[in-house]
């Protein structure tokens, strides 16, 4: 039985049967009718980077062949497009058991001449194919469906959710996804005081922010946990501009789909860095 190594993150591999099945403690969400849809696909657009890190706990030997390659697979027909589509770097270290492993991280771009639709990653080597990845679609830089995505580029200052940011200091998560804002107001914070000859209250400080409500699109379960897991990280740059979340992300589930919608508030780094008063 196969099991997924990558949770809590866009792009998950499924080890096609090399180890013991997960055991999953999902609540039900009853009354699934559309079974049969995919889940959600990241976009991959033409020379632009998606960058992954495989999260595995405690790091793995799982893939410990000699000729270790990562190739990209059309998905309506299993053809292989790109038999060496980028390098696979290892994050070499000891894990808790005082063994010498390492997990994969990779930066994937795509040259136009990478036919538009829906494909998936696999690492294999000289034996067998190790891992499959979830579905992403690949699409021009002219094509329509990018209007209604972001580029987020992530990481943290600490080893956070099986990522070992502290070992690759120069090294951020990235990909592009269906998040929408749909809704931005200001938030004032003032520092009032009275005046004691008039009695007319004047503001002593003020911080001015502007607070942006980003929607995704329709996600699977796992979809919506790597994004809870995104937002969480220290250093958030959408679409080239810095943001921090104000709450946290909210998802709506549905008993009658298993792909729904979900929110957050984010605080734009940029405006309120340059518009205060004091």
């Amino acid at each position: 039985m196969s099991r997924i190594i990558n949770p809590y993150n866009f792009l998950r591999w499924d080890d096609l049967g090399n180890g013991p099945a997960d055991v999953t403690s999902d609540l039900p969400n009853a009354y699934i009718r559309d079974s049969s849809r995919c889940g959600y696909k990241p976009v991959i657009k033409h020379a632009e980077s998606m960058r992954f890190y495989i999260n595995v706990e405690l790091g793995t030997v799982w893939i410990n062949d000699t000729n270790i390659k990562l190739r990209l697979v059309k998905a309506s027909n299993g053809a292989v497009t790109n038999s060496n589509v980028a390098t696979l770097n290892k994050n070499n270290f000891t894990n808790t058991a005082s063994v010498v492993t390492f997990n994969y991280y990779a930066e994937v771009t795509l040259a136009d001449t990478v036919p538009e639709g829906d494909y998936y990653f696999e690492i294999y080597g000289d034996t067998k194919t190790w891992v499959r990845s979830n579905t992403v679609q690949v699409v021009g830089v002219n094509n329509s469906i990018l209007s209604a995505t972001c580029l987020f580029t992530f990481r943290d200052d600490t080893n956070f959710y099986g990522v070992r940011y502290n070992d690759l200091s120069s090294f951020t998560q990235q990909y592009r996804l269906h998040f929408n804002m749909i809704d931005a107001q200001e938030e004032t914070n003032l520092e009032v005081y009275a005046e004691v000859t008039s009695g007319k209250r004047r503001t002593f400080n003020s911080k001015l922010d502007l607070v942006k409500t980003l929607e995704s699109y329709y996600f699977d379960a796992a979809s919506h946990l790597a994004a809870i897991v995104m937002f969480a990280h220290s250093s958030l740059v959408i679409n080239g501009r810095t943001y921090i979340k104000k709450d946290a992300y909210k998802e709506s589930p549905n008993p009658t789909s298993k792909l729904t919608k979900g929110s957050i508030n984010l605080y734009d780094q940029g405006f309120a860095s340059i518009n205060r008063c004091s």
